[in-house]
């Protein structure tokens, strides 16, 4: 899972989380206390979960064309309320070279 401050229509973060030393973690107290006021200013992602594919003959996910490699390094993250809008991919396009999306 992963945390992102949320962002209103012109781009500007609903609150700050920069931290204010080395030993502040507002941001994870927050994630683990879901009733946290500060709760409602993040958002949530976590890896969607890949489906069965007969015709391959293993898990697979959809990343329309962006994705031309197989590998364990590739990613999707949604939200957890919503996991068919994919916030966030990451695949192998060749040996060495990846896309984030």
């Amino acid at each position: 899972k992963a945390c992102i401050g949320k962002v209103d229509d012109e781009g500007r973060p609903l609150q700050m989380w920069q931290p204010v030393n080395r030993c502040d973690a507002k941001m994870l107290t927050s994630f683990k206390a879901k009733e946290s006021k500060h709760i409602e200013n993040l958002v949530c992602l976590e890896n969607k979960l890949p489906s069965w594919s007969d015709e391959v003959g293993g898990y697979v996910l959809n990343f329309n064309g962006r994705v031309s490699k197989a590998s364990v390094k590739n990613f999707q993250l949604v939200e957890e309320s919503d996991e068919e809008n994919v916030i966030l991919l990451f695949g192998r396009v060749g040996k060495e070279e990846f896309s984030l999306d």
